[in-house]
């Protein structure tokens, strides 16, 4: 299954947790692909996988997925300009 980042962002936690199942089964480098493009802290995937053994992976990937779309949004909100207060002579 083809998605892009806009459509995995707009997934609900159980079909984003399916989706990751699938991948972690039949196309991880698919999985590495999402996780890399959106920044997931690989540290922080590992420390969570290895402190949360016996729960179900794709949970815990879902959930720092969701985090990181979410840091991702309100970092381009904080830092979104205002288009009135360029200045004439410096736009496009």
């Amino acid at each position: 299954m083809e998605l892009s980042l806009e459509t995995i962002e707009k997934l609900d936690p159980s079909a984003l947790t399916k989706l990751i199942n699938e991948w972690i089964t039949q196309d991880f480098k698919k999985l590495l692909l999402v996780l890399y493009r959106l920044d997931v802290s690989e540290k922080k995937l590992s420390q969570l996988l290895a402190e949360n053994k016996g729960v179900d992976a794709a949970n815990i990937i879902a959930a720092l997925i969701i985090e990181r779309i979410a840091a991702a949004k309100a970092s381009r909100e904080k830092y979104k300009m205002d288009p009135s207060t360029i200045p004439d002579d410096e736009k496009w």
